[in-house]
């Protein structure tokens, strides 16, 4: 599939909406879903900003964060629980389909003819489809296509917004959970579903064998089910 030119789209439309979201497959923390509205005059403002998101550091992110607020390009966001993401009753797919329907009507005052919304796709249902076909006639067109976070400015800035979201929240949370197990720190890092965050796992469960994982732990992920199992949760027997 060719690789999409964002200049055509800004010769027929003065803005860009891009949207991405960060956290839905994480252990720790919430979901964060973006939007930022991007202005063809405001293009070349972001025009160093590489193609791999996902590789910024928290400086970087910092640095583009500012530059957002600095020159007044307008953003929106929402954040899912944890609680939510694995209580919903519906797939993820779905909820994150809701969720971004949910965006977009946050932002649709705002939206007219003179706008493209962009969004990546993950595996986008129905939920979301028939609400872009009701917006598409007001004029107000849509692409949904993968990768649009390594090619479309607009998307790249809502990446950054929502990680930058996810990170502030997931080192507050890192900070205030470390074990200091015989002089070696242990903690979630990014809150990922890597090695790390399942050794943090596992050592919560030893020092605290009859407590539940934390509120802020994504408890119906598979990697917590298998350390659920491995290390089960010890119930305290009451006796009157």
């Amino acid at each position: 599939m060719a690789e999409l030119d964002e200049n055509n789209f800004y010769r027929e439309k003065d803005f860009i909406v891009g949207f991405d979201e960060a956290g839905t497959g994480e252990t720790i923390g919430s979901a964060t879903f973006a939007a930022v509205i991007l202005p063809k005059e405001s293009l070349s403002i972001f025009n160093k900003l590489r193609k791999d998101i996902k590789s910024l550091s928290l400086k970087e992110l910092n640095y583009y964060c500012k530059l957002i607020k600095d020159n007044g390009i307008y953003y929106e966001y929402i954040t899912v629980s944890p609680y939510e993401f694995c209580n919903s009753g519906i797939t993820k797919n779905r909820l994150m389909d809701k969720k971004y329907v949910e965006l977009i009507r946050k932002i649709s005052s705002r939206l007219n003819k003179n706008y493209i919304l962009m969004l990546d796709d993950y595996g986008v249902g129905e939920d979301i489809n028939i609400y872009l076909k009701n917006i598409d006639k007001q004029g107000i067109k849509s692409v949904c296509r993968d990768k649009l976070d390594e090619t479309i400015t607009a998307c790249k800035l809502a990446s950054i917004i929502a990680r930058h979201i996810r990170y502030s929240e997931v080192m507050t949370l890192e900070k205030n959970n470390r074990f200091n197990i015989c002089g070696k720190e242990i903690n979630f890092g990014k809150g990922g579903n890597d090695e790390k965050t399942n050794e943090w796992l596992r050592t919560f469960r030893t020092i605290n064998p009859t407590l539940d994982f934390p509120d802020f732990v994504k408890k119906s992920w598979a990697n917590v089910k298998r350390i659920e199992e491995e290390i089960p949760r010890k119930i305290i027997e009451l006796s009157f």
